[in-house]
């Protein structure tokens, strides 16, 4: 059993100043963030004989407190010239702090002792500075924007030793250059049709929870686990779109270097789940994207994604070569049959897919929303979630040493109903400006699990 709590809050002070009516301004953002997290656990393990007699119970109990703290500052400047050339430059930077406690226990016949071998307390700090200039412009059917960002990243983890296990630490700088460039050329002069091309570098940082080493047990058998050794992705993006009214058709291909996920490995008899630097991967695909309207009271959105992975992973039992292909659709239609009404049918389903070690199994869901809007102000919605209890979590797990397959099954609580009623008080603004940026939100992304 697993029960917690979370408590989060974040500050934001932010300035803007327009130069002129062009667009013309510089902004300027302050971020404090910060999550704490406890979370308590209790295994209770029985194991019984084939006649049902038991023959042994142990429990195991965790204390698992974590704080982490996000500063983060961020400057941008946005200049319009005559002509459209838009030129636009900015600086940011952030500093991440997490403390991670793990203190476990096995009682065993009434005796509770220290387990030092999950016990750990985890210490990690992370400084990312970046610099970025930017030119766009805009002709009569040719649009251009290309750009350039660096960034520094300086990062330092400390995993404290205990009784048993001793102190380790690493420390990690590096740099990276991001080029961006977009162009896009309308077909006709109406500009109904448009011909697009995307190219993009980018990195992806672990998520601080995959960066910490606790190991976090699922079962008696089962473990989580981090690794501070992790390094950044780094991917190369192309894109290659046409669009013609509501309607978009997009070829993509991806290089991933580095790429992070996780892998499963038997060792003495226990699973253990650890995200690695597993290699290199190459993606390529077709996806579609249609917003219809057959009537004024009917809109049909459409998304679909046709994809196929290949990866060269360094896999701990040799290198391991896969390739898989999906199918995944996501349909949403609208209708509104009178004054305040909106009715959703919507859902999604993605097909068998092999990636890497794992082959995941079909699934998808099927929703349904009603709204009725009361007034200006007051709304009442009732929402049906995956009405046919369908999304759900099933794979196949390949290449475990000793085991020719293991399989997995996950049933979450997704099927529910929903009865929601908002009113919006005070006086609505036209042309009221809103604050929507945040200089903290990538850090606040990795937060998560």
């Amino acid at each position: 059993m697993i029960s917690g709590s979370l408590k989060n809050g974040s500050i934001n002070l932010n300035y803007r100043h327009d130069y002129d009516k062009k667009g013309s301004e510089i902004t300027a953002d302050l971020d404090y963030v910060t999550y704490h997290t406890q979370l308590d656990q209790n295994f209770a393990n029985s194991s019984f004989y084939p006649d049902g007699t038991l023959y042994n119970y142990d429990l195991v109990t965790g204390n698992l407190p974590s704080n982490l703290n996000i500063f983060s500052a961020r400057t941008d400047y946005n200049h319009v010239l005559a002509g459209g050339l838009q030129l636009s430059a900015g600086m940011k930077s952030s500093y991440t702090k997490t403390d991670n406690l793990a203190d476990y226990f096995d009682t065993y016949q009434g005796i509770t002792t220290p387990d030092y071998n999950e016990t750990n307390h985890f210490l990690y700090n992370e400084n990312i500075n970046a610099a970025y200039v930017n030119a766009s412009k805009d002709f009569k059917r040719w649009s251009v924007q290309a750009g350039l960002r660096f960034e520094n990243t300086i990062a330092n983890g400390h995993q404290l030793g205990n009784a048993e296990k001793p102190d380790s630490s690493f420390s990690r700088n590096y740099n990276g250059f991001f080029p961006t460039f977009y162009a896009q050329y309308k077909l006709d002069t109406a500009g109904n049709q448009k011909l697009g091309f995307n190219f993009s570098r980018r990195v992806d940082r672990p998520n601080y929870a995959q960066l910490n080493p606790f190991l976090s047990p699922l079962d008696k058998f089962t473990y989580n686990t981090g690794n501070p050794f992790l390094l950044p992705t780094y991917s190369d993006n192309l894109q290659l779109y046409y669009t013609f009214k509501g309607i978009k058709i997009t070829l993509f291909y991806t290089y991933t270097k580095d790429r992070v996920d996780g892998l499963i490995q038997i060792i003495n008899g226990y699973y253990y789940n650890e995200p690695g630097n597993i290699g290199n991967s190459y993606q390529k695909g077709i996806e579609v994207n249609a917003d219809l309207d057959p009537a004024k009271w009917f809109n049909i959105h459409l998304y679909t994604r046709l994809t196929e992975l290949h990866t060269v992973t360094s896999f701990y039992t040799g290198v391991l070569n896969t390739t898989g292909e999906q199918l995944f659709v996501r349909p949403t239609f609208t209708f509104t049959p009178g004054t305040g009404w909106t009715l959703q049918a919507y859902g999604n389903y993605q097909s068998r897919f092999t990636n890497e070690q794992f082959i995941d199994l079909p699934r998808g869901s099927l929703n349904f929303a009603f709204e009725k809007k009361l007034s200006t102000a007051t709304t009442l919605e009732l929402d049906f979630n995956d009405v046919l209890h369908t999304q759900n979590s099933s794979w196949y797990i390949n290449y475990l040493e000793g085991t020719q397959q293991a399989y997995y099954h996950s049933v979450g609580d997704s099927r529910n109903v929903e009865l929601s009623f908002s009113y919006r008080f005070g006086k609505t603004i036209s042309n009221q400006r809103k604050h929507n940026a945040n200089g903290a939100q990538s850090e606040e992304n990795r937060a998560g699990n």
